[in-house]
Order: structure tokens, then sequence, then C-alpha cells
């Protein structure tokens, strides 16, 4: 080492590490060669441990802290407080979600209702004009009758019995789906006002 120049030197100490910087020190001083004269040695040397140093405060600036931390989480009042806190969060998380689907939930219900009310007027709509048609053609002359019949009356029929299946079909469905929703909604409903009551007690001071 005694025969290389300074620049190389000053260049190879510069990516140096603090710890390989020490290692470098103890040997140096071991071996007189390099450290005493060499002024880029000095520079580069107190430059990484001024690093040193400002890295040394801020880790103990941050242990400080830590062991502030640890000591005020260690009282039981503290662990309560967090513990209080983290319960509010979910159960507010927990009450904004049901409310969210208890909203939904009732357009649903209120949508399908609807439905079913339409396709209940439909269906008595029907049979309405299926009874009307029965009684009129009983008041027809018999040719005419004869030809409603042979013609249009049977094709009328027929689609009309397809059409009263399906609606009371839908309706049917449409009933079931409403029964299953309701039921739904009343179980939101009910865990909604358990949350909220919780919540309320837990927020009290």
């Amino acid at each position: 080492m005694e025969h290389l120049d300074g620049n190389i030197m000053d260049h190879i100490l510069q990516h140096l590490c603090p710890q390989d910087l020490l290692h470098v020190e103890r040997v140096c001083r071991h071996l007189r060669t390099v450290g005493q004269e060499s002024t880029a040695w000095r520079s580069c040397y107190e430059r990484q441990y001024d690093l040193v140093e400002v890295n040394t405060s801020s880790t103990s600036r941050l242990n400080s802290w830590k062991q502030v931390y640890k000591a005020a989480y260690a009282e039981e009042k503290w662990k309560n407080d967090w513990k209080i806190k983290g319960q509010i969060f979910k159960l507010t998380s927990d009450v904004q979600v049901l409310q969210q689907s208890i909203q939904r939930m009732s357009g649903l219900i209120s949508d399908t209702r609807k439905r079913l009310k339409t396709n209940h007027s439909e269906l008595c709509a029907l049979q309405t004009a299926r009874s009307n048609g029965r009684a009129l053609q009983c008041w027809q002359p018999t040719a005419v009758r004869k030809f409603l019949e042979g013609e249009i009356s049977s094709q009328m029929h027929l689609e009309d019995a397809w059409q009263e299946e399906d609606l009371q079909q839908t309706i049917k469905v449409l009933k079931h789906d409403l029964n299953c929703a309701s039921n739904s909604l009343t179980a939101k409903r009910h865990r909604l006002q358990e949350k909220q009551a919780r919540l309320q007690a837990i927020s009290k001071p």
C-alpha cells in the first residue's frame, strides 16, 4: 500500500463504507504506512465519519422514541384506548356496509313489488278478456261463432293460455324472490341495530 499513488488511494477509500474504513484504519495503524501523512485519507475518513455520526444520532433518536412508545403502550389504559379505537373503527365500517346493503335491498324489493303488481294486472286483464270473449260467443249467431271457433278462436285461446301460464310462473318466481329479499332485509336491519347499539355503548366517554 505504501507504493500506491495518493489519488488512487483516495479513489479507493471514497467507495468504502464507514465500517470498512474503520477496518482499514486499524490495519493502517498497525502497518504505519497510510493515514498519518495522507491528507486524502484524512479528508475522506472525516467525511465518512461525519456521516456515521449523523446516522448514529438519528438511530439514537429513533431508539429513544421506541422506548417512549413501549413504555406508554405498557400501560393498561393505553392498551384499552387502542383496543376501543379498533372496535369503533370496525363497527363504524360494518354499519356503513350494512346501511348501503339495506339501501340496495330496499330498492330491489321496491322494483320487485312493482313488477309483481304489473304482472298481476296483466294476468287479471287476460283472464277477464278470456271470460268476456266466451260470454260474447254464447250470444253470437251460430255461423259467426263457428267461424270464430274455426279460424280465430282456437289460436287466440292457445296464445292466451301460454301467456297466462308465463304470467303465473313469473308471479311465482317474483313472490319467491320478494320473500327471500324481505327476510334478508329484516336480518340486515336487526344486525344494523345491534351494531349501532354496540357502537353507541363503546363511544360513550
